[in-house]
């Protein structure tokens, strides 16, 4: 009874090789759940390229992609059965999101009910959340390629700052190479926790890891899954980008970081 439950190792920079995800698939195979962008190190995957591989041993399973982190922030959609986005990741209100499910997919609801949408759905609308949400969307949509380099210009503004300072490492992808809005950096020699409290307290806020998992203890799972460990692994930081930073906000931030990071590393235990 039940399903079995296949994981996938994600390679250094966090994203998963599609062809390890053929040679993990059987023609049982249901389907198959993947991050667009990892949401620690802004790493991308190649969802086109695990969409084939998967069709290539079957053609019956479907592909769902969480889409939190990328949609709108990456220029095109991937070629899947499935996609999940949420609304406050664009500037729309909290506690919104939306389902895409490709026309033709066999698609039977996760909430019964009253009936609504197709009874795919059921539940009262939340309208004015919905209303919001779209109305993000258009606006972002206006000026996607713009918010997007400007968020890039931002991130490797911050990146090439930060990894002046010494015993400083990225974890993840090239900055370059990353989704826009996210980047994952270590400080040495440092706890993430107390560095993000120093840096709150100079109104720069960041984050030691994605919100989802922010309240569980223990080491950074996405980090431990990419060997990354020790002192690297207690030194990370997410720091994460809007099209509304500006160019200006990153040289103060990295005033900010250096200035904290020099100074807890005088008080770091023997």
């Amino acid at each position: 009874m039940g399903y079995d439950v296949i994981y996938l190792d994600i390679k250094n920079g966090g994203a998963i090789d599609p062809k390890e995800l053929k040679s993990l698939m059987t023609p049982s195979t249901v389907i198959v759940s993947m991050m667009h962008v990892n949401n620690e190190t802004g790493a991308i995957n190649d969802v086109d390229a695990a969409y084939k591989q998967m069709r290539a041993v079957s053609q019956s399973a479907l592909m769902h992609v969480d889409g939190s982190q990328s949609f709108l922030k990456l220029p095109n959609l991937p070629a899947c059965d499935m996609y999940t986005l949420c609304a406050h990741k664009f500037h729309g209100p909290k506690g919104v999101g939306a389902l895409y499910v490709k026309k033709g997919t066999h698609f039977s609801g996760g909430q019964t009910g009253g009936g609504q949408e197709g009874g795919l759905r059921s539940g009262t609308h939340n309208v004015p959340g919905i209303m919001g949400m779209d109305s993000a969307i258009e606006k972002y949509m206006a000026s996607q390629q713009r918010y997007i380099e400007r968020m890039r210009t931002c991130k490797l503004r911050l990146a090439g700052a930060l990894l002046s300072i010494n015993d400083t490492v990225v974890n993840g992808p090239d900055p370059k190479d990353g989704a826009p809005n996210i980047l994952n950096i270590s400080f040495l020699g440092v706890r993430g926790e107390v560095l993000l409290h120093a840096l709150e307290e100079r109104k720069v806020y960041v984050s030691t890891g994605s919100a989802c998992s922010a309240k569980k203890q223990g080491n950074n799972r996405i980090l431990t899954a990419m060997g990354i460990t020790g002192e690297r692994a207690e030194g990370a930081i997410r720091f994460s980008f809007s099209p509304f930073n500006t160019p200006s906000e990153m040289d103060e931030a990295a005033i900010h970081v250096r200035e904290c990071v020099n100074t807890l590393r005088k008080f770091k235990r023997k």
